[in-house]
């Protein structure tokens, strides 16, 4: 028995290549990271079956909540190019990084701001940035929100979240509106790894 991760990149294709060369069965997949949950955002969110990748080479700032992108989650590599160009591939651009994860991860330690959110408080801290955009007019596709989705950012109570996350709404909301007045925002959410000391 052939145990591996999930089946991606080259790596599973000389896998799979070897498991045939020698007539054994395939590989068994044992993994606690499959993405299920990104998957299934990526299919509600944009009707596309498969995990999303984010151009943040290209971006001014990126907010990343949960996704320790350049750690273990999904593909390090090609996010660590992706952030080199972000922070030094541009000569009069240097990309700024947000993140909130509860723990102090490769991506934390990378970051301009890390925002040690309590574990498992994720969705609180995203309901929290919505309304923070909306309120600050720097969501500008916020008419296009579902209503069930408009209505619950606007009745989202900001200071509450933030305290539920564990954080201090007078740094975290001057946080929020420097990155979403940025001219390329883009925001990387995933599940983190729940995490506590």
């Amino acid at each position: 028995v052939f145990l591996t991760g999930p089946n991606v990149g080259t790596r599973s294709a000389a896998i799979q290549a070897f498991l045939t060369a020698i007539k054994a069965p395939a590989a068994t997949v044992c993994s606690l990271s499959d993405f299920a949950i990104e998957r299934k955002a990526a299919e509600q969110a944009l009707g596309w079956k498969g995990l999303p990748v984010y151009d943040i080479a290209n971006a001014t700032n990126v907010l990343s909540v949960g996704a320790d992108f350049l750690g273990g989650w999904e593909s390090p590599v090609y996010y660590m190019r992706q952030f080199g160009n972000f922070r030094q591939g541009r000569p009069t651009v240097r990309g700024a990084l947000f993140h909130a994860e509860s723990r102090f991860s490769v991506t934390a330690q990378a970051a301009d701001q890390w925002l040690p959110v309590r574990p498992g408080t994720e969705p609180q801290f995203i309901a929290a940035v919505a309304r923070i955009l909306i309120d600050a007019k720097l969501a500008p596709n916020a008419n296009a929100l579902p209503a069930a989705a408009a209505q619950a950012f606007h009745s989202a109570d900001v200071d509450a979240l933030l305290k539920t996350c564990g954080l201090e709404a007078k740094r975290t909301v001057p946080m929020i509106q420097k990155f979403g007045a940025s001219r390329v925002p883009v925001v990387l959410a995933g599940a983190s790894v729940v995490h506590t000391n």
